[in-house]
């Protein structure tokens, strides 16, 4: 039975293994036929490519499969495990969902969701058990309400940011700016650079003052790409009107509700305004500038 803080192989023929049970893991090695010790998923491979993995910790659930080779009997036992009532799921578990390599048994993509039956849905059309995709998950956990640029302009510093964008028609020197904008916007923002070919953004610098819960992962996030982000699904889905606002060379101003994924601290919401700003480098780079303010309580 699974409990809060366990790990679980389920096989292709529905049978559920505790991987970290001193009883389980000898019996778990000698039925996939692997010689040594521990039980790093890395070990069983391709020879558990029918399998379903279950990972469940304090603040998240993960289940991990592969696509092509799961079985129906694997899924069901999942399936069956994770809706035992006794378990009782806090409000804010990231219930996530991984496709592994069927070779080495590595995570390729992960998907988070916000309640046991959306991941369930999702596992089940991924595995091809489910011919009908529900389509209102993938964006169930973020919406923006696009605002009129001239309620942003009632801040003082946000105005002028937008008079001096105007005056410099939108080219800016990074290196004469990042002080500035650091000192002017209270270090509440992030600084984004268009990579060629699609290939999504670059992280230039994020603020220290942005409420991230797991503060030890901002000095990772500068110089990385954007979808390098605990919450990839979060990343792709606020990028989106990048794209748009550097085709078009005009700020937008929004409001925004996102329940995003941490390590360590499961669903965390945050409810804010940001206004984005399109700027040319004068090296040739294209920049967003994004301006984070968040919004009290309800």
């Amino acid at each position: 039975m699974l409990t809060k803080t366990t790990a679980c192989l389920i096989d292709d023929q529905g049978l559920a293994w505790d991987t970290a049970s001193p009883e389980d893991a000898p019996k778990l090695r000698a039925h996939f036929e692997i010689a040594g010790s521990g039980t790093p998923r890395a070990q069983y491979g391709p020879r558990t490519s029918g399998c379903v993995w279950i990972d469940v910790g304090a603040r998240s659930v993960r289940i991990a499969f592969n696509r092509q080779t799961v079985k129906p009997a694997a899924l069901a036992q999942a399936e069956a495990l994770l809706r035992n009532p006794r378990l009782m799921f806090e409000n804010g578990t990231a219930f996530c969902v991984s496709l592994i390599d069927s070779r080495s048994a590595d995570v390729r993509l992960t998907e988070i969701y916000v309640t046991l039956a959306q991941a369930l849905n999702r596992m089940k059309y991924l595995s091809g058990a489910d011919a009908v995709e529900q389509e209102t998950i993938y964006d169930d956990r973020f919406k923006a309400k696009r605002l009129p640029i001239a309620l942003a302009r009632r801040t003082p510093v946000i105005a002028r940011l937008l008079d001096t964008w105007k005056a410099r028609r939108s080219v800016v020197e990074v290196e004469q700016a990042l002080p500035e904008w650091r000192v002017e916007l209270e270090d509440r923002f992030t600084l984004l650079e268009q990579l060629s070919q699609g290939r999504g953004y670059l992280i230039i610098e994020i603020g220290k003052a942005l409420r991230i819960p797991w503060h030890a992962y901002v000095p990772r996030l500068n110089g990385a790409g954007l979808l390098g982000m605990p919450d990839a699904r979060y990343a792709r889905w606020a990028s989106r009107p990048y794209d748009t606002v550097l085709a078009t060379n005009q700020p937008r101003f929004e409001e925004v509700t996102a329940l995003m994924f941490w390590p360590d601290n499961g669903l965390v919401e945050r409810r804010y305004r940001r206004l984005l700003v399109p700027w040319l480098d004068t090296s040739g780079r294209h920049l967003i500038l994004s301006v984070n303010r968040p919004l009290p309580a309800e």
